[in-house]
């Protein structure tokens, strides 16, 4: 087994802790998570070790994978620590990842995931349970799609984005850096301009 680190200590880490203890054939082992907020569930604080500081300062060369889902957290985060730890992806025995696909690194893709043939997700994403990226699709850093998302073919996610629950885009959407995609919407054009889009069809409302 690999021994990993997570960075992090809200609710992702909390499950990516349940996914990699509950395999039925393990492939890791979690030495240590740290984050700026102790766990709320006294279950989780065996696992504790300090705060972000703490890690940039005591985990050289440590494996790591980011539990933190929200964007700006990882970005700052990932900043914050440069080449203090060695950042490897995370992918669910129940996913489908296509073997043609890119995955980067620091990646966290969760139970029933699908990533098809050539599609690229690149640092950082975090794909969340149920979520499809198509064929051909890019996925930029940082970027984080939540519960049951489906990017069709083609399409291309920018940086930083967040596309929320049941969100769908249908093939071929642009979304620049910094848009946001409210849960239930279906994106049927790309937007002019970063922004929050909401509704079916989904159109700019910030």
């Amino acid at each position: 087994m690999i021994d990993v680190h997570i960075i992090g200590s809200g609710g992702l880490a909390k499950e990516l802790i349940s996914y990699v203890i509950d395999e039925v054939s393990p492939r890791y082992n979690i030495v240590g998570v740290w984050g700026d907020d102790p766990f709320n569930n006294e279950r989780y604080m065996d696992y504790y070790r300090g705060t972000i500081k703490e890690a940039s300062e005591k985990l050289s060369g440590a494996i790591a994978f980011l539990g933190i889902a929200n964007p700006r957290g990882k970005r700052a985060v990932v900043e914050q620590l440069g080449d203090s730890v060695e950042w490897i992806s995370y992918s669910h025995p129940s996913a489908v990842v296509s073997s043609m696909a890119f995955i980067g690194k620091g990646v966290v893709i969760t139970p029933q995931v699908i990533v098809t043939s050539d599609a690229q997700i690149m640092d950082f994403v975090f794909i969340n349970t149920g979520g499809v990226v198509g064929h051909d699709s890019v996925v930029g850093k940082y970027t984080t799609l939540f519960p049951n998302t489906e990017v069709c073919g083609d399409c291309v996610v920018g940086k930083d984005v967040v596309i929320g629950i049941g969100a769908y885009l249908v093939p071929g959407v642009v979304l620049p850096d910094n848009t946001k995609v409210r849960a239930g919407s279906i994106v049927w054009k790309s937007p002019e301009r970063a922004g929050t889009l909401s509704g079916n069809p989904a159109v700019l409302v910030k």
